[in-house]
């Protein structure tokens, strides 16, 4: 088991409806990318489902493809996050899809976690077979 670090930064997100619901709930759909830093190098590029029950809770999942280094090794792989929204904390779980890895990652399996306060996120990732 690996713990690795790092930090990512919002570099798109554009959300909107994919269906009418009851004001103040919504539900939206966000085609996302983040800059990533840190132990892993690259590129966090993906979709998230979101239903608000209103501006201040909600809950999100999402499918996320990492594509970048980790040290001298790269490639790509899967991640499926979920999470919830409140008190201006966005608060996620992370699970690398396994046997979604290309190139080097072929084998990576593992779990990881962040909050989000603002535009700049630190995680944690917790690997093996890399």
């Amino acid at each position: 088991m690996r713990i690795l670090a790092g930090e990512f930064t919002i570099a798109k997100w554009e959300e909107q409806s994919f269906m009418d619901t009851p004001l103040p709930a919504k539900a939206n759909e966000a085609s996302i990318s983040y800059i990533v830093s840190g132990d892993l190098e690259g590129e966090l590029r993906g979709k998230y489902i979101m239903i608000y029950n209103d501006d201040a809770q909600a809950s999100y999942n999402g499918a996320l493809q990492f594509a970048g280094t980790i040290g001298k090794q790269s490639g790509s792989f899967f991640i499926q996050e979920t999470g919830k929204f409140e008190d201006n904390v966005a608060t996620t779980s992370w699970v690398i899809i396994k046997g979604s890895g290309t190139r080097d990652f072929k084998t990576i399996s593992g779990t990881g976690s962040y909050s989000a306060k603002d535009r700049s996120v630190n995680f944690e990732l917790e690997v093996e077979g890399v």
